[in-house]
């Protein structure tokens, strides 16, 4: 009876590839569901049909993916020509989609983990042909302009740390946006990070929607302070947990140190 029902289940997922007209977003459809019936965490490596993104190892891949091609979590009403600052560009999986959803945007693209950034950022970029919309930065985004320590791990998880292995030079929000002018899309993913660069930045009025993903423990509640400052700043704000419920001891003895993921879209009008 079970394998009945898992034959059934792959059918009509098969099915449902039909339904995506791009060809990216079908092999990420197949790649998605490939690792629901087939895979585990450790086995998201990706490859897609046309070779053209390279990844490395990464249990958070498919998430990316998901997000971005499937679900659309990052499609805002953006206008023509949009400026776009993809703060934890990673190995590129969302500058890749600005350039699918958007007309022509023009994309600022941080990521401070100089592996990560060589050999794969900045290889996807040039495989897409999109170094003439993309001002690649290889550095960290931050409340002020010096160097730091940052862990870097070659994966989708480093962080500014005072243990970190490396050092990286970072840059300020405001820096960025006294250079490029108003943003109409910030996206932010930078491990932690997130915070100190947003309470920290005095140009929040030049931006007009906002994505943050933090990634949150039991101990912290800096999501206050953040709703805080949208809201100081006239954002409108929605809020949505990707963290599936868990038992007391799963969220007290969390390996990572993370217990839950909140997203958060903000649109000031």
């Amino acid at each position: 009876m079970k394998k009945i029902k898992l034959i059934i289940e792959i059918l009509f997922s098969l099915i449902k590839i039909f339904k995506y007209s791009n060809k990216i977003e079908k092999q990420v459809y197949f790649i998605d569901q490939f690792y629901r019936f087939k895979g585990k965490r450790e086995d998201y490596k990706v490859r897609f049909m046309d070779s053209k993104i390279i990844t490395p190892w990464m249990p958070m891949l498919r998430v990316q993916l998901r997000s971005f091609f499937l679900t659309q979590e990052y499609r805002f009403n953006l206008k023509e020509n949009p400026v776009i600052i993809d703060a934890g560009s990673n190995i590129g999986i969302g500058i890749i989609y600005f350039n699918y959803a958007y007309v022509d945007p023009k994309i600022i693209a941080l990521e401070a983990d100089k592996k990560i950034f060589e050999d794969y950022l900045s290889k996807n970029i040039k495989s897409y042909g999109l170094e003439k919309k993309v001002d690649l930065i290889n550095k960290a985004l931050w409340s002020s302009e010096g160097v730091l320590k940052f862990n870097a791990t070659g994966l989708d998880d480093g962080a500014i740390s005072e243990t970190g292995n490396v050092t990286v030079n970072s840059i300020t929000l405001d820096t960025l946006i006294q250079t490029h002018g108003e943003i109409d899309l910030l996206k932010i993913d930078i491990e932690g990070a997130e915070l100190e660069v947003l309470k920290n930045t005095s140009l929040l009025h030049k931006i007009k929607n906002i994505y943050i993903e933090m990634e949150m423990s039991c101990n912290q509640d800096y999501e206050d302070e953040i709703l805080k400052i949208l809201k100081n700043h006239s954002f409108k704000y929605y809020i949505r947990s990707t963290t599936k419920y868990l038992k007391p001891n799963e969220m007290f003895d969390s390996k990572d140190g993370i217990t839950y993921y909140l997203h958060v879209f903000a649109k000031r009008d």
